[in-house]
């Protein structure tokens, strides 16, 4: 088996008897199925990705639009649904989709003969589907279909469980069902099972404890798991009064005590220690010192985030010094090894470097295979390719997951950019951006050229940004920014603090905007309207502050308020944002400038505004109400 092997996967074996579906080896239809000929050992070969990206529309698949005409069947027609799974099968490809599909239809079938009274049938149903998920697992699978095997095994063998609890099987009911809890390994997960599944549970556990007069008593494991269930919701929910019914509180033992809650006090990580005491030695005037202490910083933590900080600073810090010749050099090494970034914006200013001058305006050669793949991803990658020529791109991103991330040093840059532009047309910017982040690290031409600008500043849903963007005098480059930074345009981005969408927008923030759109926000269109609306309003707060607005679109107003109180907000827009303090509030509002120079100069082709544009002169550094009314304040949604 592939992978971390299922937990009570033998267990469960043993509970059935080793026969029938169950008992017998995975036959040799359910191996990882060999890459299709031609692709593992042809030689591999560089194109134009303009003509890799035409040649995906070549690759339509059949077999890509039987899987979707079964996903959309099995909720309303399981016969038909299961007829295309029974197809898919036949494709070694797409496999796993049969797999999982003839799985899930034959769990549901279970269910409705256990609804009907039918124990027998169901249980053997639920045993063909524990089969056929043993199968897909090791049939080379999708990242996120692995991930969700085991929470597809446990509510399998729940319905299994529950069958078993029918004919008083209760030794191997109570197996079957921790074998199911085991394969839940979040709370979320867990607090899923309803009180029926956690009082069969229980009598299960029960029924084989000691008789009267001995001590109300479970098995060890039995008191863990039922002590878990009530601790999770109390001990006067419905679930701890299913289970009590038939275990009581004295059996389960002592409840461990819950977990403090106090908090600790937060720590300042070394190397943000040491950039703080670098930053002061530069605000004395001490430039010299400073220098070296920035120079320090990326010697003593090379993989610190605050390297590119100390970098700029430093030079900044032998400019003041009066060593301009130093300072120019630092400046041109940061241009040349991030020029993307924010502090390569910024050293190229102070250098006089042409950051334009970098693009090439060359197309970039892409290989569609590598030979460091391995037979399953070479499958998930062809799978992928299929997936995007029918417009499932959902599908392809599943695929494509991991990919780029697992060891990306072992990946040929030319992969790697057929990668990126793979995961941008499959809609999944986040890994897009990390594959062409790699190539930049390493230097790659093919990075610094408009097709992969492109992919690391995609226009994604342009008529609707340019629409509101007009309607509330902004620029278009300052929305796509906001966007790349609060969810990486991922339409159903979802913060811990409930903000939602495209620009992470709170449902009260929205209400307060437009009544009743709070409930609209995973919709493309309202989410721009709105958020456009507030933004708008928030630079009309900090009289035409950009800079300001940003930041509290990322941290609140009311602590952007905080900061001005603390000295914090001066006249120049980078101190302003070195001396932010939230790291996080930092780096976002220093990125979107960031993106919108490239969006302006390089994808919408309208000209890069100034530094000035973010943090206009005059009284425009105040934090005194320019806008009329205040509208909910809307919190981090990072």
């Amino acid at each position: 088996m592939r992978g971390v092997k299922l937990v009570g996967w033998i267990a469960c074996l043993v509970l059935f008897g080793g026969t029938g579906h169950w008992g017998t080896p995975p036959s040799a239809e359910a191996q990882p199925p060999p890459a299709r000929e031609g692709n593992a050992n042809a030689p591999i070969t560089e194109r134009s990705v303009e003509e890799l990206r035409d040649a995906l529309q070549a690759l339509r698949s059949p077999a890509a639009r039987q899987l979707r005409a079964a996903q959309d069947a099995l909720p309303r027609q399981p016969a038909e649904a299961l007829r295309l799974a029974t197809l898919l099968q036949q494709d070694p490809l797409f496999l796993p989709y049969g797999l999982q599909l003839e799985a899930a239809g034959s769990r549901n079938q279970a269910r409705e003969l256990l609804a009907g009274g039918k124990r027998e049938e169901a249980l053997e149903a639920a045993k063909k589907a524990l089969a056929l998920y043993q199968r897909a697992e090791e049939s080379c699978p999708s990242p996120v279909a692995v991930r969700k095997l085991p929470e597809e095994l446990g509510r399998t063998e729940a319905v299994a469980g529950e069958a078993l609890h029918a004919r008083q099987q209760w030794p191997e009911t109570q197996k079957l069902y921790e074998s199911a809890f085991a394969h839940f390994d979040s709370v979320d997960l867990l607090m899923g099972f309803q009180p029926e599944t956690l009082g069969r549970y229980a009598e299960s556990c029960a029924r084989q404890a000691p008789p009267p007069p001995a001590k109300p008593s479970v098995s060890p494991t039995c008191a863990e798991w039922l002590r878990r269930f009530i601790q999770l919701e109390g001990r006067t929910s419905p679930k701890a009064r299913a289970i009590t019914k038939h275990v009581s509180l004295e059996a389960l033992g002592p409840f461990p005590p819950a977990p403090s809650r106090k908090p600790t006090a937060p720590t300042m990580a070394p190397d943000a220690e040491a950039f703080t005491r670098a930053m002061a030695l530069y605000r004395a005037r001490k430039f010299a010192e400073a220098a070296a202490a920035f120079q320090a910083l990326p010697e003593a933590w090379p993989a610190s985030p605050h390297v590119l900080r100390a970098r700029y600073w430093r030079g900044r810090a032998l400019a003041r010094g009066r060593k301009p010749a130093e300072a120019k050099q630092v400046f041109k090494a940061l241009v040349e090894d991030a020029p993307l970034t924010w502090y390569g914006m910024l050293a190229a200013t102070a250098s006089g470097e042409d950051l334009q001058a970098r693009i090439s305006s060359a197309t970039p050669k892409a290989a569609a295979r590598d030979a460091a793949l391995d037979s399953c991803e070479q499958q998930r990658l062809e799978r992928a390719e299929h997936f995007l020529a029918e417009g499932m791109a959902p599908l392809a991103a599943e695929e494509l997951q991991g990919l780029a991330s697992r060891e990306p040093a072992r990946l040929g840059a030319p992969f790697l950019l057929y990668l990126a532009m793979l995961h941008s047309e499959a809609g999944d910017d986040p890994a897009a951006f990390q594959a062409v982040a790699e190539l930049l690290r390493r230097k790659h031409p093919g990075a610094l050229t408009p097709f992969a600008l492109r992919l690391l500043f995609p226009p994604r849903h342009l008529e609707f940004v340019q629409k509101y963007a007009a309607e509330h005098a902004l620029e278009p480059a300052l929305v796509l920014g906001v966007m790349k930074q609060e969810s990486s345009f991922r339409t159903n981005a979802e913060s811990g603090q409930g903000a939602i969408g495209l620009m992470q927008l709170l449902p009260s923030t929205a209400d307060g905007l437009e009544r009743g759109t709070g409930r609209l926000l995973f919709q493309v269109e309202p989410n721009i309207r709105v958020g456009t609306k507030y933004l708008r309003y928030l630079v009309d707060y900090f009289c035409g502050n950009r800079a300001l607005a940003l930041a509290s679109y990322n941290a609140g107003m009311g602590r952007v308020a905080g900061w001005k109180r603390q000295g914090l907000v001066g006249t120049d827009l980078v101190d302003f944002i070195e001396s932010i303090p939230l790291r996080e509030t930092r780096d976002y509002v220093a990125q979107i400038i960031r993106n919108h120079y490239w969006y302006s100069s390089r994808i919408l082709e309208t000209k890069a505004r100034p530094l000035e544009h973010f943090w206009p002169p005059g009284g425009a550094a105040k934090t005194g109400r320019c806008a009329p009314k205040p509208v909910k304040r809307k919190t981090s949604g990072r």
